[in-house]
C-alpha cells in the first residue's frame, strides 16, 4: 500500500475554512488563554505585593517578592517557548491548506516544524525544574517515591 499525508478535499473552500478554524482552535484561542491567564496572575501578583506596607519590609516580603519574580519569569519563558515551537507548523499548516505556496506535508521543513511542537511537551518540566525550587523538590520526592515503590514490587 501507499501511505497518503494529504488527503482528497470535496472542496478548495472547505480545505480553506478547515485550515483556517485549524489554526485559530490550534494557535490562536490558546495563546488567548495563555495571555489572559497569565496577565491575570500577574495582577494578583501585583495586588499581593501591595498589600504589604512598604514601612514593613522584612525578609519574608522580600522572599515572597523574588518568589513572585521568579514566578513571572518561569511565565514568560513558557509563553515565549510556546510561541516558537506552535506558530511554525500552525503557520505552515494553513499556507498548506490555503495553498498560498507550492508546499506539502512530505518536504522536511514540514517534519521540523512537527518535532518542534513535540519538543514543547518535553520543555516545559525541564523549565519548571531548572527555575523553581518546589518543582524539583516535588520531583525529587516523586522519584523516590518511584524507585522505592518498584523495589517494593520485585
Amino acid at each position: 500500500g501507499q501511505c497518503l499525508i494529504q488527503g482528497n478535499w470535496p472542496s478548495k473552500n472547505i480545505q480553506e475554512a478547515f485550515g483556517t478554524v485549524k489554526m485559530v482552535m490550534y494557535l490562536i484561542v490558546p495563546v488567548a488563554a495563555l495571555i489572559g491567564a497569565y496577565s491575570h496572575m500577574l495582577v494578583v501578583l501585583k495586588n499581593r505585593s501591595k498589600v504589604v506596607p512598604v514601612r514593613q519590609v522584612s525578609s519574608e516580603s522580600n522572599t515572597i517578592s523574588q518568589a513572585q519574580l521568579n514566578l513571572t519569569k518561569v511565565m514568560i519563558i513558557v509563553a515565549v517557548s510556546f510561541l516558537i515551537s506552535w506558530i511554525p507548523s500552525n503557520v505552515y499548516y494553513l499556507l498548506v491548506n490555503l495553498r498560498l505556496r507550492n508546499i506539502t506535508y512530505s518536504q522536511p521543513l514540514y517534519y521540523m516544524f512537527l518535532f518542534l511542537t513535540f519538543i514543547n511537551s518535553c520543555i516545559n518540566p525541564m523549565i519548571y525544574a531548572a527555575k523553581m525550587k518546589e518543582f524539583r523538590k516535588a520531583l525529587g520526592s516523586l522519584t523516590s517515591s518511584l524507585i522505592s515503590w518498584t523495589q517494593s514490587t520485585v
